[in-house]
């Protein structure tokens, strides 16, 4: 059998305390951290899209050395056109549809809250 001691509260407080100050975060410091992992993670998105986006783009010379030069334009064009449709998809795959509700939860959160406080004193 296993030997156990009963260990109360002042023990575990005392215990927690002996290594240096330990900081508890409130609840809206937290919520405020994840808003700004929220927004950090937005924002490198948007900035891997953006790399792709200049990665991928349609290259006019390569173009022309692919295709006879009566075609070029209008070859372009549809490259182009289909460069902005793949990239306006991956856009709202990886950056609107699951940032956008994360970001109106947190927001919806701080205002509703600061709403109900301030019906609250009154």
């Amino acid at each position: 059998m296993v030997d156990v001691e009963k260990v109360g509260l002042d023990e575990i407080a005392a215990a927690e305390t002996a290594g240096g100050k330990v900081s508890h975060k409130t609840l809206p410091e937290i919520g405020l951290d994840a808003f700004r992992a929220i927004l950090l993670f937005s924002a490198f998105m948007v900035l891997l899209l953006g790399v792709f986006a200049w990665v991928t783009y349609p290259d006019m010379a390569a173009l022309e050395r692919l295709v006879a030069t009566d075609a070029v334009m209008p070859t372009y064009q549809q490259l182009q056109a289909e460069w902005f449709s793949r990239l306006k998809d991956l856009g709202q795959l990886y950056v609107l549809t699951p940032l956008l509700p994360l970001l109106a939860v947190v927001l919806g959160y701080i205002f509703g809250r600061r709403s109900g406080q301030a019906m609250e004193h009154e």
